[in-house]
């Protein structure tokens, strides 16, 4: 109860997939996942939420893939129905620092199938 009176509005993302990501790997291949990320002044991820952008969520990695398929539903609560969520696509490598290799912003507000 206290979380739902402090954060409304729950927004539901389902991340399908990708294809024909670029070839990160020195094998020619990817190990990508995603980041989910929201942004605003109001919206509000968890009760402890203060920055203006907060990580909600990252899907698990696919292995060795140019397409991959997460299937992957989540639920995360907003202050309100205003704001962006920020999709970056990494590609997961041991050896030096993950990398964004693409983003995606959609606004809390539309209801399309991206």
């Amino acid at each position: 109860l206290w979380k739902s009176m402090l954060a409304p509005y729950v927004m539901k993302l389902c991340i399908k997939s990708a294809k024909d990501l670029a070839k990160k790997d020195f094998f020619g291949l990817s190990d990508p996942y995603i980041k989910v990320s929201v942004v605003g002044d109001d919206m509000q991820a968890y009760p402890h939420f203060t920055a203006q952008e907060e990580e909600v969520y990252k899907t698990s990695v696919i292995s060795k893939t140019l397409h991959p398929k997460w299937n992957e539903d989540f639920d995360f609560s907003l202050s309100s129905p205003v704001g962006t969520v920020i999709l970056d696509l990494y590609d997961k490598n041991v050896l030096v620092s993950e990398v964004c290799a693409g983003t995606c912003l959609v606004d809390s507000n539309d209801e399309t199938n991206y």
